[in-house]
């Protein structure tokens, strides 16, 4: 069989490049990563007939896992693991990713003993060419505002303690430039942490206080989180889990602050919250004496690191409160969301045209009812919302799973123009959850036993301007992807294509012409070869088109080598060819890094690329990770550019880790 995937692979979704290009402040969300740790750790017993333990596992559908109640209630106990293959819609790829978190044995979750686990985790990384926004200051009356104001490291610190029904966990970092015990700041810049108790056998099922997220529904009202699991590729684009979640992300504006509470049984859940915290904005308007009257938006990157940075970090107040029921039938579940927002300072209205329908004031109120039924074969879902301008939001959708390999999913969604909803995230083609309408339709299914494909189309439509879009305008969304594995390789194939609409301007770029349509193409072929079973060899194939008036192509070329040395150590080598002619035509590639850390770097211009990762395993739960990455750039000689811009044709970077468990 194929060498057992790590958890970074793991979380090598096919759809990560597609979040980035929709939202260039994607940050990493080390949540995924901490729930398949916590599951390699805590395996789930294959013959358990508690169909919320395999929802555990953020890449199985409900419709696998009701298959695998269903074969184990007509034909006994699994005898093997390798026997999951014979359940329908798990073939052997998907179950050899399973292997890490199941067992045979009947076995308790750690939070089921008492156990004590401890998890300290260390890092720190940086670029080592000197960037502009690190030159010493030449004038002494230079405040900070056109220079860095701390070191080049990005630091992090990560710690979570378990003890039977108790959760506690800290956060702390700092991102390049930023400063941090000195005049400037007598702390790290981002501090996060939560006590959490859950007991699922009381009527207090949950109590959370500290940092932690809020989900119902299908997203239209609040949700944590990104989804990276829940995309129409994988068709489990429905969210089925209510309630509150502790927040364990390095990002620092998705969270809330304060308490909340879960209380039900097997019935009925009813979760409430509020919350308190201090975010970044910027100020539209201010009084005489300084005061702020009035804010235009918020600041979401969680940068501070210039002094102008640190004027709008933390200066204004958000109160906001919130409620979750949901009752679940046998195989029926109803529920009501709602969630109240008042913000220290109102938001001022925006002059752009794109912004006519953008929130303003000082007070948000949204709820929603939201449904899903899970029959034999098929799950129908999906959420109603209206907010307090009277907007309202809806996302109604179909997965069938008739009888053989393939599975059908149906999705509609429209969301009015005015609708806002701060904590939000439903699927979208848009940045926000507004202004779109639009139906989808997908297919995933296994034709024969080693062969796997999914492919989606999706039209969607924005009845009004968009950023960079001055006119109305709709599109369509395709993907495709197959992959064929075998005892020791697999092959996979993706095509994407995107049409959309951008303004067009003169060739001075001071006037704009019209919104023209324009088309993105993608091409990639993958393949993983174990040539034994510590040596990996992976090679990928990039190709990208892009149309606007004139063509912007882009080629990349990946050759990586997986190597594990005895029993403690591993490296990886990776080597990467680019050629583009524009950021247009950029293309992401993922690369593997230290753990809890994404690595997806926009290739563009003319260049290559090499990284060296080492990892290793002192004893079994305590590992150390160190990273060494060069992108060289053949065509240019400048790097980047304000207070980031490297002189010089080269940009090198190195993370080191430590992870110790105890």
């Amino acid at each position: 069989m194929p060498a057992q995937q790590t958890n970074d692979e793991i979380l090598n979704c096919n759809h990560l490049e597609d979040l980035i290009e929709q939202d260039e402040n994607f940050s990493d969300d080390y949540s995924y990563e901490e729930q398949l740790n916590y599951l390699q750790k805590n395996p789930i017993d294959v013959n358990t007939n508690d169909s919320l333990q395999w929802l555990q596992i953020p890449f199985l559908t409900i419709h696998q896992v009701s298959a695998i109640l269903e074969y184990r209630k007509k034909y006994g106990d699994f005898l093997s693991i390798n026997e999951l293959t014979a359940v329908q819609g798990l073939n052997s790829y998907l179950v050899e990713q399973l292997k890490p978190f199941v067992t045979i044995t009947n076995r308790t979750i750690e939070n089921a003993n008492d156990k004590t686990v401890h998890k300290l985790m260390l890092y720190a990384g940086r670029t080592i060419e000197k960037q502009k926004g690190f030159n010493s200051i030449i004038d002494s009356a230079d405040s900070g505002s056109t220079r860095y104001l701390g070191n080049p490291y990005k630091v992090k610190m990560l710690y979570n303690y378990s003890h039977a029904k108790i959760q506690a966990g800290m956060l702390v970092e700092k991102d390049a430039g930023e400063p941090y015990f000195n005049r400037y700041t007598t702390t790290f810049d981002y501090t996060s942490g939560y006590i959490e108790y859950t007991d699922k056998n009381k009527f207090l099922q949950h109590l959370i206080i500290g940092n932690y997220t809020a989900t119902a529904g299908q997203g239209l009202v609040m949700a944590g989180g990104t989804e990276i699991f829940q995309h129409p590729v994988y068709g489990n684009f429905y969210k089925f889990k209510n309630g509150l979640r502790r927040y364990t992300s390095f990002n620092e504006y998705k969270a809330l602050q304060g308490i909340g509470l879960t209380m039900g049984n097997q019935t009925f859940s009813w979760s409430n919250f509020i919350s308190l915290r201090s975010k970044d904005a910027t100020v539209s308007r201010y009084d005489s004496t300084g005061g702020i009257l009035a804010i235009s938006n918020l600041q979401t990157d969680g940068i501070h690191a210039t002094s102008n940075d640190l004027k709008s970090k933390n200066n204004i107040k958000e109160w906001s409160a919130g409620s979750i029921l949901a009752v679940n039938i046998r195989n029926f579940q109803i529920g009501l969301s709602y969630s109240g927002i008042k913000y220290s300072v109102p938001f001022d209205s925006i002059p752009e045209p794109y912004k006519q329908y953008a929130f303003r004031g000082q007070y948000n109120h949204a709820g929603s009812f939201f449904y899903r039924y899970t029959g034999r074969s098929f799950v129908y879902f999906g959420e109603f919302a209206a907010n307090i301008n009277k907007a309202k939001a809806v996302i109604t959708g179909l997965v069938l799973y008739p009888e053989g390999r393939i599975n059908i999913n149906l999705l509609y969604r429209k969301y009015d123009m005015n609708y806002t909803a701060p904590y939000s995230q439903a699927y979208s083609q848009n940045s926000s959850v507004n202004n779109e309408e639009g139906w989808l339709i997908g297919l995933t299914g296994d034709i024969f036993e080693k062969f796997s494909f999914s492919a989606y189309a999706d039209y969607f439509y924005f009845p009004w301007l968009k950023y960079q879009v001055n006119k109305p305008s709709n599109g369509m969304a395709y993907y495709l992807i197959g992959s064929y594995s075998d005892n020791r390789f697999q092959i996979k194939l993706q095509y994407r294509r995107k049409t959309s609409f951008e303004n067009k301007a003169t060739d001075d770029n001071k006037t704009i012409i019209d919104a023209i349509q324009v088309e993105n193409q993608k091409f990639q072929i993958s393949g993983a070869f174990s040539l034994t079973d510590r040596l990996t060899l992976k090679n990928r194939l990039d190709f990208c088109w892009y149309y606007k008036s004139t063509v912007s192509r882009g080629l990349a070329l990946q050759q990586n080598i997986d190597y594990a040395i005895f029993k403690k150590y591993s490296i990886s080598l990776s080597c990467s060819y680019f050629s583009t002619d524009d950021w247009n035509s950029r293309i992401y590639v993922y690369e593997k890094n230290v753990p809890y850390n994404y690595a997806l770097p926009a290739l563009y211009g003319k260049g290559t690329r090499y990284y060296v990762l080492l990892k290793y395993y002192v004893k079994k739960d305590f590992q150390a990770a160190v990273k060494y990455a060069v992108t060289r750039y053949s065509n240019r000689y400048v790097i980047g550019s304000g207070l980031s811009e490297i002189n010089g044709n080269k940009q090198s970077n190195i993370d080191f880790e430590v992870l110790y468990r105890f």
